[in-house]
């Protein structure tokens, strides 16, 4: 909800900026991207927030790494300044929910320092912080490995997210943890006004 205040709401909009000293390549690094979005469901996430009842997360089968990677090649002199600048821009990006994508990777490569600074910027919805480690790291493996996608466990070992979802469904429905919440919270200070 806070995110979608104003177009320009910063909550739950994060920009993570990782300096990285290697050659580019950027074939490697898309095929590196394309395999990470194929084993995780919440990079292929959008939302409906309005006509189930409910919100629904939707999982796209897939999604193009066109659609999410931008190669920047600033002018000379101007390497930080247009980083800052597109770090400002996605901390105030305007995601839609219903569309997607929910996040961006943009590369900036500085060849005569040899170094490549990649900025993830995505919406906390589908991402955070344990989750944000474990992709930065089976990215930056599989480019080290030319882009080799596989990482020596099946995609379908991976937790699913409508396993958490369904879970979460029976919690809510159910009288024993409605019980308990109620107990619990019995005589609590109330954090927000009510009415």
């Amino acid at each position: 909800f806070h995110s979608r205040e104003t177009q320009a709401a910063r909550a739950y909009k994060d920009v993570f900026r990782y300096t990285l000293r290697t050659a580019w390549n950027g074939a490697a690094f898309t095929r590196a991207l394309q395999g990470v979005i194929a084993r995780h469901p919440a990079l292929r996430t959008c939302f409906n927030l309005s006509d189930h009842g409910r919100p629904l997360q939707l999982i796209r089968h897939s999604l193009m790494v066109e659609s999410v990677l931008a190669i920047v090649h600033p002018p000379v002199g101007e390497h930080e300044q247009s980083i800052s600048r597109h770090m400002r821009e996605w901390a105030e990006h305007d995601y839609r929910f219903a569309e997607g994508p929910l996040f961006n990777i943009s590369v900036f490569p500085d060849e005569p320092a040899a170094t490549v600074d990649l900025v993830l910027s995505f919406h906390h919805a589908i991402l955070d912080g344990g989750s944000v480690a474990n992709l930065m790291r089976e990215l930056l493996l599989s480019y080290a490995r030319d882009g080799d996608p596989e990482l020596g466990y099946a995609q379908h070992d991976l937790p699913n997210p409508a396993v958490f979802v369904a879970d979460e469904l029976a919690a809510m429905d159910a009288q024993e943890h409605r019980r308990y919440w109620c107990e619990y919270l019995e005589g609590a200070t109330p954090t927000m006004p009510v009415g």
